[in-house]
């Protein structure tokens, strides 16, 4: 274990997210009519980028999950002292959501490198950053049509069920060089499923967490994506009936 990567990889997160947090947050001032929503999605999308320093610079768990870690104290000290106003929700207190971005991100760390499954990290991050992220953007912008008593609306469930298809099949197709399209499928239909029933931010915990077992199962359990597959038309069925 080479200790001056691993280093050089924990301080490259770190000054990644400030930065990105520091940017945005003046940005926000400047511009004083800009939606805090949007200002906190941004942030929500940009911060899931961190994922491809500690891929690639960081082999040790031990110090691949220092940042993560670290976000939880920033992000629950910024909820309660407001330090981070462009981060942080005004229209409902008792959402926790930033901190269990932080929280999830601890969780994926560890059980992908902790598996050696590395590909948990990047896709449960980066569907949750984009995914989740994009789903609120375009649903506040653009939405109309409010799924049943919930608060979200089709435009944006659309929205992350494209952008999910979207990002796994890249994947799949620059790792693999193929589409494994019942598994991307139900990664789809889970990730959305969890986006659309979450409240008070729990869809930042139950999205990598859902995607990781999905990923997990999938890399351990020879010929299990008739299952998976299933399993998601069972969920997608109970949905909509």
């Amino acid at each position: 274990m080479d200790i001056t990567r691993e280093i050089i990889g924990v301080l490259l997160s770190l000054l990644y997210v400030f930065a990105v947090l520091l940017i945005t947050e003046t940005y926000a001032k400047k511009k004083k009519n800009i939606k805090k929503g949007n200002t906190r999605k941004t942030i929500h999308i940009l911060i899931s980028h961190y994922v491809f320093i500690v891929y690639f610079f960081n082999s040790s768990v031990w110090f691949a999950v220092i940042p993560s870690l670290l976000f939880i104290v920033v992000n629950t000290l910024s909820r309660k002292y407001n330090l981070i106003k462009s981060m942080e929700r005004s229209d409902n207190n008792d959402s926790l959501g930033t901190i269990w971005y932080s929280v999830s991100a601890t969780l994926v760390v560890v059980c992908a490198y902790l598996l050696n499954i590395k590909e948990i990290l990047l896709i449960s991050m980066l569907i949750l950053g984009y995914g989740d992220g994009m789903a609120a953007l375009i649903g506040i912008k653009y939405g109309k049509h409010k799924i049943l008593t919930s608060t979200k609306t089709f435009e944006g469930t659309l929205t992350m069920f494209c952008t999910t298809a979207i990002l796994y099949s890249a994947y799949q197709y620059i790792i693999y060089e193929k589409f494994e399209l019942r598994l991307i499928l139900s990664i789809c239909i889970l990730a959305t499923f969890c986006e659309c029933i979450a409240k008070k931010g729990l869809d930042n915990l139950l999205i990598p967490i859902t995607i990781s077992l999905i990923l997990t199962y999938y890399h351990f359990v020879p010929d299990c994506v008739a299952t998976i597959f299933i399993i998601s038309i069972i969920v997608l069925f109970m949905v909509l009936v």
